[in-house]
């Protein structure tokens, strides 16, 4: 029986052993799970941080590319009044078409400055109200020569591209 009681006894104290070593195996496992749900949840939170981040960023894209498209906008125009004010002070380019299509709205209060009887534009470059004055303050040929240079500026970019 003694024989009986040690085997008995090895066997408990074998079984004592694997389950303490199943219980320290169980609680590195909890420990590693817990460090594992806080890394998900810092995770998920850098995430979330960016997804917002990347919204805000878009919204401002937008923002930039819808005021880059109304600058192009502007700025085509103004190079087009650049160049057709540079070819009226270069003088000899007919702007009959363009001159009333771009100032009719204008003839109603300035009762058609713009046009001659045969509906072309006469040539006057001035204020519309004040066609009856014709003191040539634009047709000095000194003063069309600046206005000119003032504008070579302008052609040479536009040849350069």
């Amino acid at each position: 029986m003694s024989n009986e009681k040690e085997n008995l006894k090895n066997q408990l104290n074998e079984a004592v052993s694997k389950v303490s070593a199943a219980q320290t195996k169980e609680e590195g496992m909890t420990l590693q799970l817990n460090q594992l749900r806080e890394e998900l949840e810092t995770s998920k939170a850098n995430a979330d941080k960016l997804d917002e981040k990347l919204k805000s960023v878009e919204a401002e894209k937008e923002g930039l590319e819808s005021e880059m498209k109304k600058l192009r906008v502007q700025t085509e125009q103004w190079r087009k009044a650049a160049d057709a004010a540079a070819a009226v002070l270069a003088g000899g380019v007919d702007m009959s078409a363009r001159i009333p299509e771009r100032c009719g709205s204008m003839d109603k209060h300035f009762g058609g400055t713009f046009e001659t009887p045969a509906g072309r534009y006469n040539g006057y470059v001035g204020s519309p109200g004040m066609a009856d004055d014709l003191d040539d303050s634009f047709g000095g040929g000194k003063r069309k020569g600046s206005g000119i240079r003032m504008f070579g500026d302008l052609w040479k970019k536009k040849s350069q591209k």
